[in-house]
């Protein structure tokens, strides 16, 4: 099917989160034309590797994966900067809550976020990444009042790029992960054919199966499924078929630094949410 006039956003987030992250990432941006921004995850233990493995790759557009969640029961991140600076993001060890609707009962001091926010910046690009924009993991400012207007003046200030604006909504929400190659590629060909005349966005989290990977599990994610889930992304990206599906359709893929704002607002991203989630509950009701 030919399709004109359509373009991807594509990124791959949680550069630094694992070892198997590093190298799916970096073998996904190296190897091929699909992945066209990468987010770095400056709390994660491997970002250092992670840098290293990105430091000769100029084809992607590099961001700040902003981090105040740790929603992972064997695997903790805390902040850069000491507990102590930011007392309100994280809890009695030190490290960052797991989930983001903490905050709604208990709010934040968003001067201690733009806090931690300039010493996660500060660290990646002492890492010598260039980075361009900046996106959030597990989207705090849907809980935090008022914190999507402070991240977008903070990003104003530092020559950022705010992913914020950066979304169209389709009439289907892109497909979520799977357990197997074929049925993934299946879903994604049947949402490009979905989408029509704009720019749009899509996101994955590619990394390799292993033993590290069974760290990433939580009450609502049984060990194993995360490896096995990442695991499909990057055989996805890796055979180079999602590109493929692309291409066939004329579909750009395009970086942030190359693309327009969509003028969303924190309000759209949270209509849509919304709506996909009813969507993916009807669904499970069938």
């Amino acid at each position: 099917m030919h399709k004109t006039g359509i373009s991807l956003i594509t990124r791959a987030d949680d550069l630094g989160s694992s070892h198997s992250a590093n190298i799916a990432i970096a073998e996904s941006a190296l190897t091929g034309a699909f992945i066209r921004n990468i987010s770095c995850m400056a709390v994660g233990p491997w970002i250092d590797e992670g840098a290293e493995l990105l430091k000769n790759q100029h084809d992607v557009c590099l961001g700040l994966h902003a981090t105040l969640i740790s929603e992972w029961n064997r695997i903790k991140w805390g902040p850069v900067s000491s507990p102590e600076q930011v007392s309100s993001l994280v809890n009695k060890q030190g490290v960052f809550h797991s989930d983001p609707t903490w905050f709604a009962e208990h709010p934040p001091d968003i001067d201690q976020i733009l806090l931690e926010y300039d010493h996660q910046l500060d660290l990646l690009t002492s890492l010598r990444l260039d980075i361009r924009y900046i996106d959030s993991h597990m989207l705090p400012e849907l809980f935090v009042e008022g914190l999507a207007e402070a991240v977008s003046e903070w990003a104003r200030q530092k020559g950022l790029i705010d992913h914020l604006t950066f979304y169209r909504f389709p009439a289907r929400m892109e497909p979520g992960t799977s357990t197997n190659v074929e049925q993934g590629l299946q879903a994604f060909r049947h949402w490009l054919d979905l989408l029509v005349h704009g720019t749009y966005f899509s996101v994955m989290h590619p990394a390799k199966a292993s033993r590290e990977m069974l760290l990433f599990s939580n009450v609502s994610v049984p060990v194993g499924l995360v490896s096995t889930c990442r695991d499909v992304e990057y055989q996805l990206l890796r055979s180079r078929s999602l590109e493929q599906a692309c291409n066939e359709r004329s579909i750009r893929r395009l970086r942030y630094d190359e693309a327009e704002s969509q003028g969303t607002t924190l309000h759209d991203l949270r209509n849509y949410l919304e709506k996909a989630q009813q969507e993916t509950t009807y669904e499970q009701k069938r």
